[in-house]
């Protein structure tokens, strides 16, 4: 699975092309995304990722375990613990949900 994420209230940059210092800085920090293989433990109540494509190269071939619980057939919830957050945030969630094909 690959995942990226962002601050959905990010600044545009003020160049069209070539963001400032501060601006390439903001984006970095306010952005995420990595590529991992994924084992669901359903049973045990968590999920492993093996990071193999990460923005932060440090993060590659890591195993990353979230806790998780299923609500539902097509929702799936993650929650992250401190040691991966910035403070002041010390617990996060992710919710990963399948959506149905519409057909179009």
């Amino acid at each position: 699975m690959c995942a990226t994420i962002m601050n959905p209230n990010q600044p545009k940059w003020k160049s069209a092309t070539v963001p400032t210092r501060e601006e390439a800085k903001s984006t970095m920090e306010s952005f995420i995304a990595y590529c991992s293989r994924v084992e669901v433990h359903a049973k045990e109540g968590f999920v492993l990722h093996y990071v193999e494509v990460a923005k932060n190269p440090n993060n590659i071939g890591k195993t990353w375990k979230r806790w998780s619980k299923f609500e539902g057939p097509n929702r799936l919830i993650l929650r992250i613990d401190s040691t991966e957050n910035t403070p002041p945030v010390v617990e996060s969630t992710l919710v990963w949900e399948r959506v149905e094909d519409s057909g179009n």
